[in-house]
């Protein structure tokens, strides 16, 4: 299973002022990533300054490129519980069972409300927001399939989406079927790597004077699955 990675709780509590934001939620993956943080074992990437009160993450952003973010702590318990979010969710993009579910109720409730058909081809499929609601969910379940590390979702999806940036990928490649997308042609796993790679030669550019589209931010909404930052990660045991 993508969230059931076993996560060993370490005996002493250092830094008590994180348990209280435990209350905000019922998850139990997130109460162990939570405690664990409590007895500093932070997921990797992730470092805490005590007398600076500071959290340093470390994540990549390609192919042997990293980037680093440093944020302060709050005080509150529930801000406190929402940056450890945006850090584990956004940044490194881990997600739980109940995670991938709600996601996934989540694209249904769009599609009711919206009264979206997605019995259309996948070129005709409109908003572009359901496109990758759709595009999120079959990482997650590749993810899932090949029971890789949950963080990697995001990896896969930011792949996906500059496979289509860069025309290796296009809306031809794409096998989906009433909101499903089962396959991409030319986006294969590499067993040896544990990655998904691209295939398909690039296409040239075509040339046009529009503007630059401005960087998909769903995966900073969803659940909130955020912008595509990819890290390496593991649980400290």
């Amino acid at each position: 299973m993508m969230a059931s990675a076993k996560i060993v709780k370490p005996k002493s509590v250092i830094h008590e002022q994180f348990l209280g934001c435990r209350k905000f939620t019922a998850d139990t993956y997130w109460h162990d990533i939570i405690y664990s943080c409590a007895c500093n074992k932070f997921p990797r990437g992730v470092k805490y300054d005590t007398l600076k009160n500071t959290i340093y993450v470390r994540f990549e952003v390609s192919r042997g490129k990293t980037k680093g973010d440093t944020f302060i702590v709050p005080e509150e318990d529930k801000d406190i519980y929402i940056l450890f979010m945006h850090i584990f969710r956004d940044i490194l993009g881990l997600r739980s069972d109940k995670d991938i579910s709600s996601s996934k109720q989540e694209l249904e409730d769009i599609r009711k409300c919206s009264e979206i058909d997605l019995g259309v081809d996948w070129k005709k499929l409109k908003p572009r927001s359901m496109k990758n609601q759709i595009l999120m969910n079959f990482a997650m379940t590749q993810i899932k399939e090949n029971d890789l590390d949950p963080k990697t979702v995001k990896h896969l999806y930011n792949t996906i989406q500059l496979g289509f940036q860069f025309k290796s990928l296009s809306s031809d490649d794409v096998l989906y079927e009433k909101g499903i997308v089962t396959g991409i042609n030319g986006l294969e796993f590499d067993p040896e790597t544990n990655k998904f790679i691209i295939t398909n030669l690039s296409k040239p550019l075509a040339r046009t004077d529009k503007p630059a589209a401005r960087t998909n931010k769903l995966i900073q909404t969803i659940d909130k699955w955020t912008r595509d930052h990819k890290t390496y990660y593991n649980i400290q045991g």
